[in-house]
């Protein structure tokens, strides 16, 4: 009983128990919230790379692949995803427990210590990244132990940690690459003249670097025996050097403009400014001024490590850019715990230390308050949008087809469909972009034998001219993008009668300019078959869609996923205008019908709905949806001219009607 009085007044916990206090509460909230399945983004590829120790996109992610399959590997029941969801949030309380040790090693009150692990735990962008299976919550559990473990041998000047420091380094950067923002901060808190000058000092921590780079490894030695995910096949040293470096990505680095530097910016600082009631933000500008006071050395480590993320961040134009701003999160998160610091310091100096024990407490409680005010948009126990997404786009596809994609966002998930749980293995998945990767082909020689043999001669007449292309050498710019084409056409209609062809996208732009020119393409569930023009198919309504996905909470789903669930919507509306346009009225009631239920303000399938009532001569329910039309833009000039016919019956009567069709 003493003890808890003399916690409560003082404010003082056992750094041990607040640690596994914080690892708890922590684990205890993203275990409940996690995710039942794949996500969207690199889910289903990291399910399955971990599953067949396979090579994952750049820069291959050996460490997280090696200790998800031990994981998977002692979690043996459950869904292969849901596992590896549940391993992403045990990493991130252990993040978050380390957080709190740290916030003790740099003085902080432990109760504030308490609440700045517990708020930084609970900040959207932390909290998504322990919900999914994806690689960054480990780069924060490893950069915030190389914290923890630098101010350790700063006060006890012990070289075995930073031999540790050195090894658990190279170990991160087998990780991911912005494991180096963090490392820009723990050099200038451990380095200093004696280890500089004194080469015997660091010639070990050099050495345990390199062992623990030396994860990297595991990626030439795993591509010579042609894993199921063999991206980029690092089995030799060219192919090894460009993908630990990411150079397929150097397009989208380093080269943005001012205003799109700009806008990057201006992203970073609305997500700074999302984290939990804004206390991360406030509180970094006491929490920075208290240490140019008080910890000039902190304060340079943490700028190093904000600087370092957010000039990353804002030169790397990719649509999933907050999880690289974490680094520079945790760095603020820091900082805002110096900032309620502080303010109990000056509450102790202006008042009494009950009064600030008391500040300590409420702080605690007030952090406490954060996971119900992030519950909602956080919780991902029930969302199982992503596959259901996949498996309809497998409903979508007719016997024996071939499908023709350049989202990321449909092949990762609908791969892991076909390869873990068996489905749809009738159908050839192709990523048009993976295409100008030579590791594809094997990829695609060896799941699709078949399929590969008749699209050979396109394929042999493209390999020597992207071999030019991707060693840096002379290449003709028309005649690669040609041979690039002629595949492609290949690919979609060589196999025309025996593999129905189609795509994920009906616009004829960029690539798709020379595809299949003579072909229409013809909105069936969530895919564009390419089909020659003739008699209208039917489609089967009752199993077009998962029934349960217009009944989504949007709010819970990432900004991709919501351009996913459009994709509902905005089907079900051209397959209906291209009933219509053929004159089944019917057929393209239901469409619009049910388009409505996934977007009801959406003007044009309103316009869409009035015209398929006119074909049918039901001209009180068209005008009724052509009102709807007017009520959610007023200045829309097809809906106001449909309805002055229809109420004037004009010769030829409801059926003069004019349809706006916008694919």
């Amino acid at each position: 009983m003493n003890s808890i009085t003399t916690i409560l007044k003082t404010a003082s916990i056992h750094p041990r128990l607040g640690a596994w206090l914080v690892f708890f509460v922590v684990a205890s909230v993203y275990m409940f919230t996690a995710a039942p399945t794949i996500g969207s983004i690199d889910s289903g590829e990291l399910s399955l790379v971990v599953k067949t120790l396979g090579i994952a996109h750049p820069t291959g992610y050996p460490l997280f692949t090696l200790l998800g399959k031990i994981w998977i590997t002692l979690m043996f029941w459950g869904d292969l995803a849901y596992r590896l969801n549940i391993f992403s949030g045990l990493i991130g309380a252990c993040a978050a427990a380390l957080l709190f040790l740290t916030l003790g090693q740099l003085g902080i009150r432990p109760v504030l210590s308490l609440a700045g692990s517990l708020l930084w735990a609970f900040s959207p962008v932390v909290w998504d990244q322990a919900t999914v299976i994806e690689v960054y919550g480990l780069t924060s559990l490893l950069g915030i132990l190389l914290i923890w473990l630098s101010l350790r041998y700063k006060k006890e000047n012990d070289f075995r940690l930073l031999s540790l420091i050195a090894f658990i380094a190279g170990l991160g950067w087998g990780n991911h690459l912005s494991h180096l923002w963090y490392l820009s901060g723990v050099l200038i808190i451990v380095l200093n003249k004696s280890i500089i000058t004194n080469w015997k000092r660091i010639l070990l921590p050099v050495v345990l670097f390199l062992l623990g780079l030396s994860v990297y490894l595991y990626l030439p030695l795993r591509a010579i025996n042609d894993p199921l995910m063999n991206w980029g096949d690092p089995s030799n040293w060219p192919r090894f050097l460009g993908h630990v470096t990411g150079r397929q990505y150097r397009v989208w680095m380093l080269n943005n403009s001012f205003p799109e530097l700009w806008h990057n910016l201006v992203r970073f600082l609305k997500i700074a400014a999302n984290q939990p009631w804004i206390f991360i933000s406030w509180l970094a500008v006491p929490g920075f001024i208290w240490l140019v006071i008080r910890n000039k050395r902190a304060l340079a480590a943490l700028a190093a490590v904000i600087l370092a993320s957010v000039f990353y961040g804002i030169n790397y134009s990719i649509p999933d850019i907050a999880a690289y701003f974490l680094p520079a999160l945790a760095a603020l998160s820091i900082a805002a715990a110096f900032g309620l610091q502080a303010l109990s310091e000056l509450l102790t100096d202006k008042i009494n230390a009950k009064g600030s024990a008391i500040y300590c407490w409420a702080a605690l409680a007030l952090s406490l308050t954060v996971p119900a005010a992030n519950w909602r948009q956080a919780d991902r126990s029930r969302d199982h949008f992503t596959i259901e997404f996949a498996n309809d786009i497998l409903v979508s596809a007719g016997s024996n087809a071939v499908i023709l994609t350049d989202n990321w966002d449909i092949y990762a998930p609908v791969l892991y469909l076909q390869h873990q749980q068996g489905l749809r293995s009738d159908l050839a998945l192709v990523d048009k972009e993976l295409l100008r990767r030579s590791w594809y082909y094997s990829y695609l020689e060896k799941q699709y034998p078949e399929f590969y043999e008749s699209c050979r001669p396109e394929i042999e007449a493209f390999l020597p001219q992207l071999y030019l292309f991707e060693h840096g050498q002379a290449y003709d710019p028309a005649e690669l993008q040609d041979r690039y084409q002629d595949l492609l056409n290949a690919l979609a209609l060589r196999n025309y009668y025996d593999m129905p062809a189609y795509l994920t996208r009906a616009d004829r732009k960029g690539d798709y300019s020379q595809l299949a020119l003579n072909y229409e393409r013809v909105p069936e569930g969530l895919l564009y078959r390419l089909k020659l023009p003739g008699i209208v198919t039917g489609f089967e309504t009752d199993t077009l869609f998962c029934q349960t996905t217009n009944a989504v909470d949007t709010l819970q789903l990432s900004e991709r996923e919501r351009l996913l669930y459009k994709t509902y919507p905005n089907l079900l509306y051209q397959r209906g205008i291209y009933l219509a346009w053929n004159m089944h009225y019917t057929e393209a009631l239901q469409y619009f019908q049910r388009a409505l239920s996934y977007d009801d303000k959406r003007p044009l399938i309103y316009l869409g709905l009035g015209g398929a009532y006119t074909g049918l001569n039901r001209v009180e329910a068209a005008l009724s949806a052509f009102n709807k039309v007017l009520e959610l833009d007023s200045s829309n000039q097809t809906a106001r001219e449909n309805i002055e016919r229809l109420k004037m019956f004009t010769p030829g009567g409801p059926k003069s009607y004019r349809m706006e069709i916008k694919q």
